[in-house]
């Protein structure tokens, strides 16, 4: 049975892959520090893969940066053997895209955004 449940895994997290040549797994790996918080340095991961995307961009490159259940899934976490504490942060696809999906609906920002004068 648990072999049955493992390849049905191996088969949904492959699909991850078929959709870009590159596909960057972000992990937030923290380490104890005196200096720099855990919640600073799960920032800082989220600031690299912003970075990233941006320089996919800058290099003529189309990229997409999923999170979702394979960010919070234990059978992922297992699979790529993320130790105790190490979390996904994203799944970066990169290539080049035979058509550029439309952009999602956003929040209104002027409803979301206040001003400090």
């Amino acid at each position: 049975m648990e072999s049955v449940k493992l390849a049905k895994f191996k088969g949904i997290i492959s699909r991850l892959f078929v959709y870009a040549p590159t596909v960057v797994l972000v992990v937030h790996s923290p380490r104890l520090h005196d200096q720099i918080s855990d919640r600073e340095q799960l920032l800082s991961v989220g600031a690299v893969c912003m970075n990233l995307l941006t320089a996919v961009c800058l290099m003529g490159f189309h990229g997409n940066w999923l999170t979702g259940w394979v960010t919070a899934s234990p059978g992922a976490r297992n699979y790529f053997r993320l130790t105790t504490g190490e979390e996904f942060v994203g799944v970066i696809q990169i290539g080049t895209a035979d058509v550029v999906p439309a952009d999602r609906r956003r929040p209104d920002l002027d409803a979301i955004t206040s001003y400090w004068e």
